[in-house]
């Protein structure tokens, strides 16, 4: 069982992670919330018929970017990632939320 990104994930750098368990796929978020709540319009709302935390579009702006951001930020159990090599975005968040980082040469290599 390994942490990937959550299949319904809408393409792009922001994305939430899940898990395959016995063919069916569960995300990691524990849905209290709270990145919903920042992120509104990007994130998928939680209600009877959704459960699971997952980006349904990108950011379009710097608005939404600051949004999304912050959703990352507040998630308590780090579900929510950024995958992309924005170094603004990359220097504002937590390395262990990115799939890349900024090396001390100060170039975007993979985060292993």
């Amino acid at each position: 069982m390994s942490n990937d990104r959550f299949p319904k994930n809408a393409d792009g750098d922001f994305y939430t992670i899940g898990y395959e368990y016995q063919g069916k796929w569960c995300g990691e978020c524990t849905a209290c919330g709270l990145p919903e709540d920042e992120a509104p319009e990007l994130l998928a709302p939680l209600d009877e018929g959704n459960s699971d935390t997952y980006f349904i579009r990108q950011p379009r702006n710097a608005e939404e970017i600051e949004k999304a951001i912050s959703a990352l930020e507040i998630c308590c159990v780090e579900a929510l990632r950024y995958g992309g090599k924005d170094k603004s975005i990359l220097k504002r968040l937590d390395s262990s939320l990115c799939d890349y980082k900024i090396n001390i040469f100060g170039k975007v290599v993979p985060n292993k």
